[in-house]
């Protein structure tokens, strides 16, 4: 059996508790082998949320117990910093097998995530010698630039995550679907900058009543204006590949660079209302692994999602009453942004592309992005048979087992993007 995905990224809001990380560690993977998911959620940051409800922990712990036995206890707690974060690595003994799960914490003591110590014989080559910051706005952003040999190509590519607290490979357990874009496209000839999240590095930096624009927008624009105006980078042509939320938001960031973008690759980007996504997940979980505790959370999720298409949903709503307990800002920053019409209001040239098996955002997206821009020659679409919301492969059934063991973006999606790039600019 492969190894279990263990990157949870949750509904229930962080409970502070005046504990080292190495107890919050040691604390939360009882929790979770013990079924108490609510204790474990509380350790989780609150800025991570949406992506697997708890029943969901369920089955991942089952699946490793399922593999090593009764889970008996934790031994110790080892406290190490890598790739500039806070980890804690949590030695675990079940009946047949030991097992080292990494716990991954920011800079307020809270997890943004938790994954298996793959035991691999090979470890890749660390990105350090290509870090990169770059500061926006009250925050320094620390990064990877990655620039191609081949220096008359001179494309450089900027990549943007989906939505949670995501690091610059936008890492799902072993998966790294960013750090295959930068590699692939660098052996194509193109350069491409990716960075930690402000969600992953301090979400404490967010303004009071912080909007998209400030959880995704800005810092993507202060990273674009920062090689737009840099010497080193005069002759380059920038481009932007968005992935999920980043491709939500692609349309706004390309409308607003006025015409420094050269193009927008947008993979896996929404049409229609986020929080409408949402529960259209939750709903599509539930059938295929129905629970009582996930009937329970849709009906919720249903209530604050009526509630936020209402007239009474407005700037002092109590974020006890919305999705995933978010400000009332948040919330209202994306019911104001369609980006169906300004995407058409751009010349910009676009690539959206699409996995077929995706059931986070799915074909009916596709169309839609389709269908508002029929006619338009500066955008181009592909969708791809049997590839998930990470365009990786996915077998079966569509569900959360397609982001399990080691995976990569085949060639295929990473030649399509290489090919487009350089035909356009």
């Amino acid at each position: 059996m492969k190894r279990n995905l263990l990157l949870a990224i949750l509904l229930i809001p962080f409970i502070g508790l005046c504990q080292t990380p190495k107890q919050i560690a040691k604390a939360f993977v009882e929790a979770i082998f013990n079924k108490q998911y609510d204790t474990a959620i509380s350790y989780i940051d609150s800025s991570i949320q949406n992506k697997m409800p708890p029943v969901l922990l369920g089955q991942i712990t089952n699946s490793m117990v399922q593999k090593n036995g009764d889970f008996k206890k934790v031994v110790d707690v080892n406290q190490q910093q890598a790739g500039g974060y806070l980890n804690c690595i949590v030695n675990t003994v079940f009946e047949k097998n030991s097992e080292l799960i990494r716990t991954v914490f920011n800079s307020n003591n809270k997890i943004i995530g938790f994954f298996l110590v793959p035991h691999r014989k090979n470890q890749e080559t660390d990105d350090a010698p290509n870090a990169y910051n770059i500061k926006s706005g009250n925050l320094t952003l620390p990064g990877t630039l990655l620039i191609a040999k081949d220096n008359n190509q001179k494309k450089l590519v900027i990549l943007v995550h989906g939505s949670g607290a995501n690091d610059r490979d936008e890492t799902l357990g072993q998966l790294k679907p960013f750090k295959d874009l930068a590699q692939g496209l660098l052996k194509a000839g193109i350069s491409t900058y990716r960075y930690d999240k402000r969600t992953f590095v301090a979400p404490k930096s967010l303004p009071k009543n912080f909007t998209v624009d400030d959880v995704v927008t800005n810092d993507v624009l202060n990273i674009i204006h920062y090689f737009n105006n840099n010497d080193t980078f005069q002759n380059y042509k920038l481009y932007v590949i968005g992935h999920s939320l980043g491709a939500f938001m692609a349309p706004r960031i390309a409308k607003k660079a006025k015409g420094v973008v050269n193009g927008v690759v947008m993979m896996a980007g929404p049409a229609r209302p986020i929080q409408d996504l949402i529960l259209e997940q939750l709903t599509y979980l539930d059938s295929l692994t129905p629970s009582k505790e996930l009937d329970e959370k849709l009906k919720e999720v249903k209530r604050q999602i009526h509630y936020m298409h209402g007239k009474a949903f407005n700037q002092n709503s109590p974020s006890d009453s919305l999705l995933s307990k978010q400000q009332a800002s948040f919330w209202l920053s994306f019911n104001a942004y369609k980006p169906l019409e300004v995407i058409k209001s751009i010349n910009t040239p676009f690539l959206i592309l699409q996995g077929e098996k995706d059931y986070q955002v799915r074909m009916a997206d596709f169309n839609l992005w389709k269908r508002a821009t029929k006619g338009m020659s500066n955008i181009s679409f592909k969708s791809y048979p049997g590839l998930s919301h990470l365009f990786m492969q996915s077998n079966g059934t569509p569900s959360p087992k397609d982001y399990e063991g080691e995976k990569h973006i085949p060639s295929q999606v990473i030649n399509d993007i290489a090919s487009w790039i350089k035909k356009n600019g």
